[in-house]
């Protein structure tokens, strides 16, 4: 492994503590300037190339002797010009590079520094990659060399890391934390889903400080305990109210010491005893009213998904009923003719409705298991305050919780709660011709499709409608594979030009826009794909799931599963096991029709998109900029390579001759090596 460019002299700065982000620490203005994973950062590109290329074996990967990224002096762009622009990334690396970051923290007004820091919004940065990161499977993040998807925890921790150095080099200047810079820090904090973070800026550091919080100070710090822990891969699917996720939300076990249980340690925040996010949310906007500030939307909506935590329904609508006097009881009980209309708010006042009042109610009564609720008020409510047509996303969210909710419940799940709220076994796919229809337009995506093939095949039980989800599914998905294709060649152009032109310390906005937008499309790819894989070994791993005829049923080993094999090969596992009447049998040759799925055009190409996807998904501004200029030489080698027997340049994946021989690899998996290639002369550092 290359280790981090330490060559750039850090001035000596005397210990400061950071209240709020962290105990006492000293201080390193470059730490922000370099990846958070300096101790073992992987500056090496990953190629598909074989171990012998070129005639030579491959360059020792602890080879000291290696090119190694370092950052280019600036020529003429000034952290003036970058602010100005207002592009959120370049921002970050501006205040990242060693001659434009520390001059301007150790400098600027209290003024001048509140607003480039408030220019680092946490939506820009997480909220996409977040509703991303919610049905990605855990085993992107380590079990495939070839399609990692980067841990959403890592991020997390590399922008922490970030702001707390930034906010380390301020003080160690002489200069005290303003208002607007706990608001931005708060802001993060519930971006991230941290209590901890949240709490020990509010509690502690404002306080120490002297700074009153204002009404936008204290909305992030109920957000940062309302998602505390959202994000987390073991807690993102514990937040519905059923008996078994109330235990594992508080990892409260049945393990006894002195006829006391032990309630484990999480990294998550956890309550004192006796204390609920209801009562903490509560107190919260008690003490805000006592200082003088009105609660707004945000307040409210935080309040209301704080009592929909812990159940309690009956204050999420007393919270409706005297805000916005919608009176969900009679709602249920009489025609809309018939009962006082909702309060008018005009446009810009505090209190009038909006996508976040539309998302806390449908996620308030979906996650206690009320989805007739949770679809009556969104649309109540979206007709009233004129919110149409509705956001997207809360069509997904009300679409994800319908799906929980309308699959069938073994004897098991039910003795845990989850059947309680059951919806009829259509509701899905009702609610999904409803939202593709006038007036709603949702656009049907992969994933819903995959949602309802699993929806007719566990609750159904109905093969021809879950093939059909399915096909459609798939369709959907080379469409969006095309789109990505077309994506994949405009960010090569970008790395191109990066290329040809002079080092450049802060990579262009048009680049970084080409990468983010490439980024994001690349994981939903990969997330699909898995999906995707997952329903179909659901399909072939037996018969009896669906409601097939006796007379056809042995039918399903010999004819049905060859014949869906052959049909989506893209989509085969690596083994299955079928079930016949009597018997059951394992595909040994399963693992052959997988990996001949992945030398194909569009299995190829998945490769190539997610190793592009790794290849630039860098925080570290040099590090980008390094690898982008060379990705060009990078998608050159790897397309000479053949992913099967790993040679070079002599045949295509397809066309391996293993294949003939039964020979075929089994290092698709796992079997990419990291690989360096010397600079080019136009990769050379431009002072």
């Amino acid at each position: 492994m290359v280790p981090c460019d330490d060559s750039i002299d850090e001035p000596d700065v005397s210990s400061a503590e950071v209240p709020g982000i962290s105990g006492p620490r000293t201080p390193q203005p470059h730490s922000a300037y370099r990846s958070p994973h300096c101790a073992a950062p992987s500056f090496l590109v990953l190629l598909l190339v074989c171990r012998h290329y070129g005639g030579g074996a491959c360059p020792d990967k602890h080879d000291e002797a290696a090119p190694r990224p370092a950052w280019h002096h600036c020529t003429g762009e000034t952290l003036v010009d970058i602010v100005a622009q207002g592009h959120p990334e370049r921002i970050l690396y501006a205040l990242s590079h060693p001659e434009l970051g520390p001059p301007f923290i150790q400098s600027a007004s209290n003024e001048e520094f509140g607003r480039v820091l408030e220019l680092l919004d946490p939506a820009y940065f997480l909220d996409e990659r977040k509703k991303i990161d919610r049905d990605i499977t855990p085993r992107l993040y380590s079990q495939f060399a070839i399609r990692k998807s980067g841990f959403l925890g890592d991020k997390f921790d590399w922008y922490l890391r970030f702001l707390e150095d930034v906010v380390n080099l301020r003080r160690a200047a002489g200069f005290g934390l303003t208002l607007d810079v706990y608001k931005q820090l708060l802001k993060w904090a519930e971006a991230v889903g941290s209590e901890a973070l949240a709490r020990d800026l509010f509690d502690s550091a404002m306080p120490r400080d002297g700074i009153e919080p204002d009404l936008a100070a204290y909305n992030s710090y109920l957000g940062a305990c309302v998602w505390n822990g959202a994000y987390d891969v073991d807690f993102r699917y514990r937040r519905r109210n059923a008996g078994s996720n109330h235990l594992l939300r508080e990892r409260v076990m049945p393990l006894k010491g002195k006829d006391e249980i032990v309630k484990l340690a999480r990294s998550r925040y956890q309550r004192p005893e006796g204390e609920t996010l209801r009562g903490h949310a509560l107190a919260v906007v008690e003490r805000l009213t006592r200082q003088g500030h009105t609660p707004d939307e945000t307040t409210l909506t935080n309040l209301i998904l704080a009592m929909a935590y812990d159940g309690d329904m009956q204050g999420v609508k007393s919270v409706l009923k005297s805000t916005w006097n919608i009176d969900v009881d009679l709602l249920s009980k009489y025609d809309e003719e018939e009962i006082e209309s909702p309060t008018f708010y005009e446009e810009g006042d505090p209190l009038r409705p909006s996508a976040r009042l539309l998302h806390a109610v449908v996620y308030a009564y979906g996650t206690n298991n009320d989805a007739f609720h949770a679809s009556y008020l969104l649309d109540y409510i979206s007709r009233n305050y004129n919110l149409v047509p509705v956001p997207d996303d809360i069509w997904m969210l009300l679409y994800e919780l319908t799906y929980v909710l309308a699959q069938s419940f073994g004897r098991n799940r039910t003795r845990k709660g989850h059947a309680i709220g059951r919806l009829p076994e259509d509701a899905l796919a009702r609610l999904g011709a409803m939202i593709t229809d006038e007036p709603h337009n949702v656009k049907v995506n992969t994933w819903m499709l995959t949602r309802l093939a699993t929806n007719s095949r566990k609750s159904r039980r109905q093969l021809d409608s879950t093939l059909e989800a399915f096909r459609d599914a798939c369709k959907v998905r080379e469409e969006h594979l095309t789109q990505v294709s077309k994506l994949y060649d405009e960010l090569l152009a970008e790395c191109d030009l990066l290329r040809v032109q002079p080092a450049r310390a802060i990579p262009p906005a048009r680049f970084l826009d080409k990468r983010r937008e490439f980024i994001l499309e690349s994981l939903k790819l990969d997330r699909d794909l898995e999906g995707l894989r997952q329903e179909f070994k659901g399909i072939l791993q037996s018969s009896w799931q669906f409601n097939i005829s006796p007379w056809h049923s042995s039918q399903w080993p010999v004819y049905t599963v060859p014949s869906l094999i052959g049909e989506f090969a893209t989509f085969v596992p690596l083994t299955v096991k079928v079930e016949a009447s009597k018997w059951e049998y394992t595909i040994e040759d399963l693992q052959w029709h997988h990996q001949r799925a992945i030398t194909d055009a569009q299995g190829q190409f998945d490769v190539k998109a997610a190793q592009l996807r790794n290849l630039l998904d860098q925080n570290d501004a040099a590090t980008l900029v390094w690898r982008a200029r060379g990705a060009v030489e990078w998608v050159r080698r790897v397309e000479a390579c053949c992913i099967v027997c790993r040679t070079r340049d002599q045949h295509s994946s397809p066309d391996c001759p293993r294949w003939q021989l039964g020979l075929a690899g089994h290092g698709l998996q796992y079997g990419v090596e990291d690989v360096r290639f010397a600079p080019t002369g136009s990769d050379q550092d431009v002072d």
